[in-house]
């Protein structure tokens, strides 16, 4: 990169200074080649500065020799790594730092969002109180006008005149005025309007939707009935109606709740928001259960829904108590909610005036981190230099002579506890490792282990063995140690050993030479470039196994095979067609065997059981495969005949069997064998199971014709 740059700086001021060239002093006087050029002299400045130290250190690198060049020493690294880690340290505590404090600060906002909450829920039950006792005085007042104006009805008959209505309406009129109501109505028994003094109301009656709340009291001359109102539909412009009985008739007023609703206006949520002590950069909104905001501190906010001011209805409604929103889509701020039966009351306060000081607080802590960091670097610097370093640095000489074959080397560092005892270890290991072969040796002896252990590299010219390999190997002692002396030789003897493999058995191997076979575990393992192998003897595992799977496949009454050693042979035979030749599968079923256990007991059933067997012994062994597959069930493969009339003289041993067998008994009495059997002749590419079903079918079916013939015969 600094060769670079040094040719890109000589060729520039070799053509600023060449008189030939034209197209340069041409391209100074243009403005965009005018800042290139400064560009380029700047970045050419920038890259002296960057690299000065490459520059200087430029001719005394190339006059250094090869073995000077060294990596980076344990000191600078861990100068870097202690410079590296304190700032992970800064930034981590500093960010800790922050998101503790934005915690604090977001909840004292919640505190100061419940104070305000417990304030406006205060004042709004002083006023629901209040608007309560002013409601039942209202309904009180509007009761006694309408017996006031029943009385005067009764006091004056002429007031309720029918044929002359226009009177009547003037003089209920005064009476409204004299009484303080908006208006009078009189129904009579039915209720029907007779006259009112609004001219505007006819044709009413108590089944109008409004007036059915006063129908009881047609059936009740002594009730005396408001109507029933909420607060906060009421307005200026509201009436409520009252009514009483006269003598005749039913009397309503109608009265405006004047003092209902001026309580109710003092519910209102701007006045009692205005009421507050808000925060600066703090605003509360009241906002309804449809999301419209019926209060607020901000100005022009009134009437607009929660969703046009930034607030999200359905965040309001999540179950959520506070949460950060951007107000008016501009204003980041913390809100905090207090769900109310019928809306929200919203806390909000702008993020700018919430961490307004938190940047002090973060600088304040940033340059006390920073301070103790510095003094701690200094101290473990100087105390790494001084006690790890130079400690090191004299074990790697050490090791490096070990490294190089000075076994004889010793390390003696004793500045230290741990170093002293570094030291000790690194001995003993080196003594260890000299004397590991011969213990390795020495151990499987005693153990009376067939186990072998080989180790070498590439960098060996010999292998280190253990006592005993040979054996397993299969050759001499003398023979053994002629391979380890060269590591190619052994590694070429190892590898055909290995070519020799048990069939579906991994890593196990087949030795054999003129007195016996062995079989050898072989497992090797490669830590970059050193091999170390251990050869393990299988010999009597792999025996046992096959002898363990021999058992496993008999059937122990009888000593045919059972069910999983038949399906084991079975399908191998099947699958060479020139080895089956021509054969029959038979599937042979003991008769009466249940009456033979039930009379005799199960031992002669047993004896039953076995004679089968004895039946189909009869058949030479190369020709056979027998089985008891169940219970009572038997399965005969006969094969490998070389022509159709030796397999049907084969069959018809079993139909003189099945005629003429008995069985002797515990008592030594005689009983009848029975049995009964099916077969089929098996064809190229036939599946045995197919032929075993179709056995199994005239099997019974030679089982129901012998039932038949039995009871006929006794019959």
């Amino acid at each position: 990169m600094a060769r670079v740059i040094l040719i890109a700086i000589i060729k520039h001021w070799h053509n600023r200074s060449d008189p030939a060239s034209q197209s340069y002093r041409a391209l100074r006087r243009q403005p965009v080649a005018r800042f290139r050029t400064y560009a380029g002299g700047v970045i050419c400045g920038v890259a002296l500065w960057r690299y000065r130290f490459v520059f200087l250190r430029t001719g005394a690198y190339f006059g250094r020799k090869e073995h000077d060049i060294v990596l980076p020493s344990i000191r600078n690294r861990v100068r870097i790594y202690l410079y590296l880690s304190s700032v992970v340290m800064i930034a981590l505590l500093l960010l800790l730092f922050c998101v503790v404090q934005v915690i604090i600060l977001r909840r004292q906002a919640v505190t100061d969002a419940d104070v305000l909450f417990d304030q406006i829920g205060q004042v709004l039950g002083d006023n629901e109180k209040e608007l309560e006792r002013a409601t039942a005085d209202f309904k009180e007042s509007a009761i006694r006008d309408a017996r006031a104006a029943a009385y005067l009805v009764d006091e004056n008959p002429d007031l309720v005149n029918v044929h002359r209505p226009d009177d009547s309406m003037w003089e209920l009129r005064y009476i409204a005025r004299l009484l303080g109501v908006s208006e009078i109505r009189i129904f009579n028994d039915e209720g029907e309007l007779i006259i009112s003094t609004d001219s505007d109301v006819v044709d009413l009656t108590f089944d109008d939707e409004r007036m059915s709340a006063f129908k009881p009291m047609q059936n009740d001359r002594t009730a005396d009935m408001c109507e029933a109102f909420s607060p906060d539909a009421l307005d200026d412009r509201s009436v409520v109606y009252a009514a009483a009985w006269s003598a005749e008739y039913i009397v309503q007023v109608g009265v405006k709740p004047d003092a209902v609703v001026a309580v109710t206006n003092r519910n209102d949520s701007s006045r009692i928001f205005s009421m507050l002590n808000v925060n600066p950069g703090a605003a509360i909104y009241a906002v309804g259960k449809d999301g419209s905001i019926v209060g607020t501190t901000e100005e022009g906010d009134v009437g607009k829904t929660a969703d046009e001011v930034g607030l999200p209805l359905s965040r309001l409604a999540a179950g959520k108590e506070s949460f950060s929103v951007s107000l008016h889509g501009e204003v980041s701020s913390y809100c905090v909610v207090h769900r109310l039966t019928n809306g929200y009351i919203v806390y909000l306060e702008s993020n700018r005036t919430l961490y307004h000081d938190m940047p002090i607080y973060c600088l304040i802590m940033f340059i006390a981190l920073a301070i103790a960091d510095l003094m701690l670097i200094l101290v473990v610097h100087w105390y790494i230099r001084r006690h790890l370093i130079d400690s090191i640095d004299r074990v790697n000489a050490s090791l490096t002579a070990i490294a190089d074959g000075n076994l004889e080397s010793n390390v003696n560092i004793t500045d230290s506890r741990e170093f002293s005892e570094l030291s000790r270890h690194i001995n003993q290991m080196v003594e260890s490792i000299l004397g590991n072969t011969d213990k390795i040796s020495y151990v499987l002896q005693k153990a009376n282990l067939n186990v072998g252990v080989y180790e070498y590299n590439r960098l060996m010219k010999q292998v280190r063995l253990t006592a005993g390999i040979g054996k397993l190997f299969g050759v001499s002692e003398g023979r053994m140690q002629e391979l380890a002396r060269n590591t190619a030789v052994f590694r070429h003897f190892v590898d055909q050993i290995r070519t020799n493999m048990l069939p579906d058995v991994e890593n196990i191997y087949i030795v054999s030479n003129e007195n016996e076979t062995r079989f050898v575990k072989i497992e090797e393992i490669n830590w970059g470039g050193d091999v170390f192998g251990v050869v393990v003897d299988m010999t009597e595992a792999v025996r046992h196994r096959k002898q363990l799977e021999e058992e496993r496949d008999i059937d122990l009454l009888t000593g045919l095979y059972n069910r999983r050693g038949a399906e084991t042979r079975l399908t191998p035979l099947f699958a060479d067609p020139a080895a089956m030749a021509h054969g029959a599968i038979v599937m042979l079923d003991a008769d009466e065997l249940k009456i033979v256990n039930d009379r005799f007991g199960h031992d002669d059933g047993d004896r039953y059981l076995r004679k089968i067997a004895d039946v189909l012994g009869q058949f030479s062994l190369e020709h056979r495969l027998a089985a008891r597959v169940g219970g009572d069930e038997f399965v005969l493969l006969l094969h490998s005949y070389d022509t159709e009339e030796e397999l049907s003289v084969a069959l018809r041993l079993l139909q003189k069997a099945q005629e003429n067998t008995s069985v002797t008994l515990h008592n030594g009495d005689k009983i009848r064998l029975k049995f009964s059997y099916g077969y089929q002749h098996t064809a190229p590419g036939a599946d045995y199971n197919a032929l075993l079903s179709a056995a199994d079918t005239i099997m019974y079916e030679n089982k129901r014709q012998r039932k038949e013939l039995w009871k006929k015969n006794n019959a």
